[in-house]
């Protein structure tokens, strides 16, 4: 079988490597991302194959004798093999993009608070090569060895460099270029988003007595950095004696500084079930979570059945009122109009309450805009709506691909996993997983695939993805034996152009 390999300048215009001659030796693909993995095989004049090194970062696409690409991606790691030596340069140990994340050493020798430096940058590489991102850990360091320590990474990894390898016995010289799927190009960045989780844990002084007549529904203003829904909402509370009522979490929108209309109540919790010494805190959960606007200024609040003088219900609040956001404090209803909560230890500041609001979007949709955020060569980026929800928040920067593929093993509503796929034309696109009660590829006792249409399926493009089954045996009879020969599910496959085989599932 004749495979055509044609290799691109990084910015998808030229083809190049013309007198070399290409043989893709090993192709790979998965569910989850399409064309995984390539090695390709390069041979030509001894003096040519030096040229080979300008390749890392270059499109690569294996088309068939119709021309037809079966496989693309990009080139990760070159090997040259020539007059006895190996050398090697990888794009894994490139890194145009790097800070420095460290813990202080003060000039008195004590350790001060975690810090971490500002991004370096090298454009000039981020152009050729795209964004590759790089943290450092150091401990017990200052400042300026911290930012000399990244100076330092970025100088020497910015560009690819070359790895010299032990002599190899070869009669002539050749190259192996490893490649790897555009899927994987996600990992090169992080991804961090500091929304859906509105929380203020002090430390600070403070108890408002809620459920009395004067002294009812505490507050605390909040505003959502990005569109959410709310579904738990969090209060450290405590009961004073024996109280009866029952409490819900409320949500309001805002008019005049105040809160103003109820746009969702949670469902009840009795205050009879609060601890009666020290605050735990109280979940309250919206049945329906309730959809927040960006940049729009709500209240959460405490609302109580009813009153009493002495059996009620203690609110622990933060006389400091640490909440980051500015201008966001608690109010209480006084049965008239909202008022500030008194602060005591601080008369002339505001208090903020203790409090919890945590909001859920859903996966797949979080799956598009983590891809969108780390989208570097892909033309397209599709999602799904996975049917399932889980907060958005991530307070530390992650791995852009390691935090999808986690959103993707979550499935969808359906109990199916969330796949991924990549066009020639590099459109990303994320699905559901078929029905495992319809297969699409048929297997047959020579090892052969067909469509359920009857066509043959060459080996170089299996159905991975996809549910197969067997048939053409007189051993089962389908569909009756569907229960004692279950489909398969192709989560992934390996071909060999050179004996023409196919490995699934291995």
């Amino acid at each position: 079988m004749k495979f055509s390999v044609n290799f691109q300048t990084r910015d998808f215009e030229t083809a190049i490597l013309a007198g070399l001659q290409a043989a893709p030796v090993r192709l790979a693909w998965s569910c989850f991302g399409g064309p995984s993995e390539a090695l390709v095989k390069l041979t030509g004049q001894p003096n040519q194959l030096i040229n080979a090194a300008g390749l890392l970062r270059a499109p690569v696409t294996v088309s068939d004798p119709d021309g037809v690409p079966v496989w693309f991606g990009f080139v990760n790691r070159v090997e040259i093999f020539q007059e006895g030596i190996k050398f090697s340069l990888a794009i894994d140990e490139l890194f145009n993009k790097v800070k420095v994340s460290y813990s202080f050493l003060s000039p008195d020798q004590q350790v001060g608070e975690h810090l971490e430096t500002a991004y370096a940058h090298d454009l000039a590489s981020q152009a050729e090569y795209g964004i590759r991102e790089k943290v450092l850990y150091y401990t017990n360091i200052d400042d300026l060895f911290a930012e000399a320590a990244r100076d330092i990474f970025l100088e020497a990894h910015a560009w690819p460099f070359s790895k010299l390898g032990s002599p190899q016995k070869v009669r002539e010289g050749y190259v192996l270029v490893y490649c790897q799927g555009w899927f994987k190009t996600l990992s090169w960045t992080s991804y961090q988003f500091q929304d859906g989780f509105y929380s203020n844990y002090g430390p600070g002084p403070g108890v408002f007595n809620a459920a009395v007549a004067s002294n009812r529904r505490p507050a605390q203003r909040v505003t959502p950095g990005a569109a959410c829904s709310v579904k738990y909402v969090y209060f450290l509370l405590s009961k004073n004696n024996a109280p009866t009522m029952n409490l819900t979490a409320r949500i309001y929108d805002e008019s005049g500084n105040v809160p103003n209309n109820v746009l969702a109540t949670s469902a009840t919790v009795a205050a009879s079930t609060l601890p009666s010494s020290g605050f735990s805190w109280i979940k309250f959960t919206f049945t329906t979570a309730y959809a927040l606007s960006a940049s729009t200024k709500y209240w959460i609040g405490l609302n109580e059945s009813a009153v009493h003088a002495t059996n009620n219900v203690l609110v622990r609040t933060d006389e400091t009122n640490n909440y980051s956001q500015d201008n966001h404090f608690a109010r209480f209803w006084t049965g008239a109009a909202w008022t500030v909560i008194p602060n005591v230890s601080a008369p002339l500041s505001k208090v903020s309450l203790y409090f919890r609001v945590i909001c859920l979007t859903d996966t797949g949709e979080q799956i598009g805009t983590i891809a969108a955020d780390a989208d570097q060569f892909f033309n397209h980026v599709w999602s799904i709506s996975s049917g399932r929800k889980s907060c958005p928040y991530l307070y530390e920067p992650v791995n852009a691909l390691q935090k999808i593929q986690g959103l993707m093993a979550l499935g969808t509503s359906n109990d199916r996993m969330i796949l991924a796929d990549v066009s020639a034309d590099r459109n990303l696109t994320f699905y559901e997983q078929p029905e495992p009660d319809t297969p699409t590829a048929y297997l047959t006792s020579s090892g052969k695939l067909y469509t359920d249409k009857g066509i043959l399926l060459p080996a170089y493009r299996p159905p991975v993805g996809q549910y197969a089954i067997l048939a053409n045996t007189p051993t089962f009879t389908m569909p009756f034996d569907k229960n004692r020969v279950p489909t398969c599910f192709i989560a992934n496959a390996v071909y060999y152009p050179k004996v023409n085989r196919l490995l699934v599932n291995r």
